[in-house]
């Protein structure tokens, strides 16, 4: 009698755990929509109104590779990637940009600071450069940038004699030195009000419907009510043949 009864309890304890879920769902839907509407609102409002507008400018420069002895496409081609490391990642490219700029431009109160890219097009000479900050003069800034990057691949660290007896400037970067051409100047483009707010809906409708299984799951946890016959056969040693159903749930009904 007794390993029957202990049978009973642990099939029906995965039975009730669902009809407990399915129960919690059904009674509490309309708290799950009204916290993920509530949470998606405010997701859309701090996307439109607290999140600061992103100005993404781009130029396009082309390593010029004509006058280069090797005649290697593979040798072109790691050339290339290493002009767009050393834009990428070069602190002082950045720095020297944004000086200039902050220099040039003591009236504008927003910071120049942004991200920095630079994208090989595969298997060609041309490299994509992004500047994204929340400046809205973004392609000003990434003209200061150009700038930057010409004195750093062009900065001639001394002077040597060749074997005529005349001054041979030694450069930096001597494999890059002079090779950077811009092919397309700076151009920004606009900020997509659309996507970003969509984003944050979608971002926020994600985090307000996990918020409300959460308290859903709450209440099940919490909840020390009897659902089922079942449950009451449990915890009493006598056979439950009905059980009535909540009084307040009738009087919803009525």
């Amino acid at each position: 009698m007794e390993e029957r009864q202990e049978i009973n309890v642990e099939e029906s304890g995965n039975q009730i755990s669902l009809q407990s879920i399915l129960l919690a769902v059904r009674q509490n839907w309309l708290l799950i929509l009204v916290i993920t509407l509530v949470v998606t609102i405010a997701g859309a409002v701090y996307g439109a109104f607290f999140v600061k507008t992103q100005y993404t400018a781009s130029a396009t420069v082309m390593v010029d590779t004509k006058s280069d002895t090797s005649g290697e496409t593979s040798y072109a081609i790691s050339l290339t990637h290493t002009a767009a490391q050393l834009i990428a990642t070069h602190p002082d490219i950045r720095s020297t940009a944004y000086k200039r700029y902050e220099d040039a431009h003591p009236e504008d109160t927003e910071s120049p600071y942004g991200t920095i890219t630079a994208a090989e097009v595969t298997q060609t000479y041309i490299i994509r450069i992004t500047f994204t900050s929340t400046n809205k003069n973004a392609n000003e800034i990434l003209k200061e940038i150009l700038k930057s990057i010409q004195d750093e691949i062009n900065y001639v660290e001394g002077y040597e004699k060749d074997e005529n007896g005349n001054d041979v400037p030694v450069y930096r970067y001597t494999s890059l030195a002079g090779k950077i051409k811009t092919i397309v100047r700076p151009t920004v483009s606009s900020p997509d009000w659309t996507s970003r707010i969509m984003r944050y809906l979608l971002i926020f409708f994600v985090i307000g419907l996990a918020i409300s299984v959460v308290v859903v799951i709450l209440k099940i946890i919490f909840d020390d009510t009897y659902k089922s016959k079942e449950d009451l056969e449990r915890d009493i040693p006598l056979e439950v043949l009905a059980m009535i159903e909540d009084i307040t749930d009738v009087k919803e009904e009525k």
